[in-house]
């Protein structure tokens, strides 16, 4: 089969896509050696880019030593600029985080469908509709029972304005009654903020870490991200690619 191309990309290609790249590399040539891949597979070339990289910029010293501790080199690297080019030669994209994403679909909008965040292609891209239903569902409990809320308590709330219009030395004191009454539908609702909550971080957490300016542990923490993330994607993908594989 022919040769297929997979590219990361981040902001600077310096940090996040660089050592995403080398990763993506070192792990296809293991799976290779390992006899994961027949030699009637098809090729997999591996590049990075950035969308606001400097040409020629080195990686970061942090992102190098994080990579050396795995042993693999990016003392070469070289930032490279996301052109039109690599984005319409790419069999997939996979972006570090939704803006990203979003900026390559914009600038290149048949790019859909071959560009995906890292994480989200590699936990199965229905990952993302899936949370954001889910927290659909609770904003929509939320909404009736702020509903049935404030029908219960109507008659209390339009006697408590009244006497804040009449009584304005008596501000703070109905101003307080409020707050039991916000604190009472708080309540009511806290299970489902909670859970709201906890989703809004799950959709956030589809994003790579950006270690950027940062200690070289950051970078090990993006790097740890990259690595359990990787091989999940490119596995899909050569499964994809090759069905009966």
């Amino acid at each position: 089969m022919g040769t297929k191309r997979v590219l990361f990309v981040c902001t600077g290609n310096t940090c996040r896509s660089t050592m995403a790249e080398v990763l993506a590399r070192d792990f296809l040539h293991r799976r290779a050696l390992e006899g994961g891949i027949s030699p009637d597979d098809m090729v997999i070339e591996v590049l990075s880019a950035g969308t606001g990289a400097i040409e020629g910029e080195p990686a970061a010293p942090q992102a190098r030593a994080v990579m050396e501790e795995r042993g693999l080199d990016l003392s070469q690297h070289r930032a490279r600029f996301l052109t039109a080019k690599m984005m319409q030669e790419a069999d997939l994209i996979l972006t570090m985080t939704e803006k990203h994403k979003q900026y390559i679909e914009e600038i290149m909008p048949e790019a859909k469908g071959k560009v995906f965040i890292l994480k989200e292609y590699a936990q199965g891209d229905q990952v993302r509709p899936v949370l954001q239903e889910k927290a659909n569902q609770i904003y929509q409990e939320i909404e009736h029972k702020k509903v049935l809320f404030y029908q219960q308590h109507q008659e209390e709330l339009d006697a408590l304005e009244k006497k804040k219009m009449e009584l304005l030395q008596q501000l703070e004191q109905v101003d307080n009654q409020f707050r039991v009454l916000e604190r009472q539908f708080a309540q009511t609702v806290e299970r489902e903020m909670d859970e709201l909550n906890k989703l809004k971080m799950e959709l956030k957490d589809l994003d790579i870490y950006d270690p950027f300016g940062q200690l070289e542990e950051h970078y090990r923490q993006c790097a740890e991200e990259l690595a359990e993330h990787i091989p999940k994607a490119l596995d899909r993908f050569i499964r994809e690619s090759s069905p009966g594989v």
